[in-house]
């Protein structure tokens, strides 16, 4: 009978352990990570970030000068731009470097899904709001190799977007080529150097209308009129010899004929009276009437031929320069109120200097020199280079462009030759950059890396 009755205790005594056994295990807190369809930035994101920052330190993968104990922290980017960009894991940094950690444990795989999936539906924070929403101060930059246009936040100057051409119909080999943007922001426009297009896009990055031509390249919009220009490409065999004039209302367009090959720079006078349009391959220019969109004299200069690559305009109109490829040479010209042009001084830069700028005071140019890595500054008023700037970034330097207020220059350097070494690519070739000068002090302020071979920006 006591035997019974311990038999009893030891039972219950064991029936009790299991069923606390079952509370605890129904009750277990782990995150199953693979299960959540439903993404919080506090509950689920930030603990994973303070996760994996810790193991990226240990593992001396952690990007310099990122902060990631907040959200707003996080979208500030490290020192060369963006660790995290939204609605694109894939070149997310962040996401690529905790791919990258050798010391893996369970779960890795569905930790990393979890920040994939958040990021691929914007990176919202804890209330819902996507980083660079509501951005209106935007450099659009085309990488050339890489079928794609990022779009860096000025104020933050991290990339806040990537827009992937596949994604939107067109080829893995598009080759944006050159963007430009409406003054008043409703509107921007690349070239497709292999589609064979250009696209015109909305605010919000939507397509609303196209062209079909044969290798669009250099563009530049008519001040007053709805018209968009466009040249042709430095990479096609056999461009046609015309510019278009596109209607930007409609998208239709004329061609204006042009008495050379190869037209590829292109630069409209700030009244909308003249366009400059310049051969590659002949030393010929030509001046276009840009109210009737018709041919108005063809220049040539005594020079051998310099293969003029882009040219601008100074804001009052009455002059542009030219830069020079093979010649490595600025050349200046007059113009007067009928057009008639005039050379009016020449200029040593860098090897092969490719598209200059020229800040909205009129007082400064700046432009990349493509084979030499670095920035020559002219002087506009003293008609001499005032300064050539170098810096961890400036690599095979092509395209450029100045915020409105006149602060900050940017330069895309193409990286072709990998001198520009990212800290965490050994493929240093296919990672361009974007290289932002203080444009009074000429200070290199900042180095963000982009895609491969990023060639015409513009700013919105």
């Amino acid at each position: 009978m006591k035997f019974s009755k311990y038999f009893l205790v030891l039972m219950l005594a064991m029936l009790l352990t299991f069923s606390c056994q079952t509370k605890i295990n129904d009750t277990d807190d782990t995150i199953h990570y693979d299960e959540i369809t439903d993404i919080h930035y506090d509950a689920h994101i930030q603990p994973l970030l303070d996760e994996y920052t810790t193991r990226l330190q240990n593992e001396s993968l952690y990007p310099e000068g990122l902060e990631t104990d907040s959200w707003q922290h996080l979208f500030e980017g490290w020192k060369n731009g963006a660790a995290v960009i939204p609605y694109d894991a894939q070149g997310s940094l962040f996401y690529q470097l905790i791919g990258m950690l050798k010391d893996t444990t369970e779960g890795d795989a569905a930790r990393r899904d979890l920040i994939r999936r958040w990021i691929e539906a914007g990176a919202p924070n804890e209330q819902g709001v996507i980083p660079f929403d509501d951005a209106t101060d935007i450099v659009y930059v085309c990488n050339q190799g890489a079928s794609s246009v990022s779009l860096v936040d000025v104020n933050h100057l991290v990339v806040m977007r990537t827009l992937y051409l596949e994604d939107y119909g067109f080829s893995d080999h598009a080759k944006p080529h050159h963007i430009v943007v409406e003054p008043d922001g409703t509107a921007w426009y690349v070239s497709l150097i292999a589609d064979g297009k250009v696209v015109k896009f909305d605010s919000r990055n939507r397509i609303v209308g196209s062209v079909d031509t044969p290798t669009p390249g250099l563009m530049t919009l008519h001040p007053t009129r709805r018209i968009l220009y466009a040249g042709r490409s430095m990479t096609a065999p056999n461009p046609p010899s015309s510019v278009l004039a596109i209607n930007t209302s409609d998208m239709t367009y004329r061609e204006i004929p042009v008495p050379y090959a190869r037209p590829h720079a292109l630069a409209i006078q700030p009244n909308g009276d003249y366009l400059i349009s310049a051969s590659l391959v002949e030393n010929k220019f030509a001046v276009i009437d840009a109210q009737r969109d018709e041919l108005d004299a063809t220049y040539t200069f005594p020079d051998t031929n310099p293969v003029y690559v882009q040219c601008v305009f100074v804001p009052d109109g009455t002059s542009f320069f030219a830069t020079g490829q093979l010649s490595a040479t600025l050349y200046r010209f007059a113009m007067d109120s009928e057009g008639v042009v005039s050379a009016d001084g020449s200029y040593a830069l860098g090897e092969q200097p490719w598209h200059p700028v020229i800040i909205p005071d009129g007082t400064q140019l700046f432009v990349g020199n493509k084979v030499s890595n670095s920035v020559s500054v002219f002087d506009i008023i003293g008609n001499q280079v005032s300064a050539t700037l170098q810096g961890n970034g400036v690599a095979s330097p092509h395209g450029s462009t100045v915020t409105s207020d006149g602060k900050y220059v940017f330069i895309s350097n193409q990286n072709t030759n990998g001198d520009y070494q990212p800290p965490f690519r050994d493929d240093a070739a296919s990672v361009g950059t974007i290289t932002v000068f203080d444009a009074t002090t000429h200070a290199l302020v900042k180095t963000i890396e982009v895609g491969t071979s990023p060639s015409g920006i513009a700013h919105k």
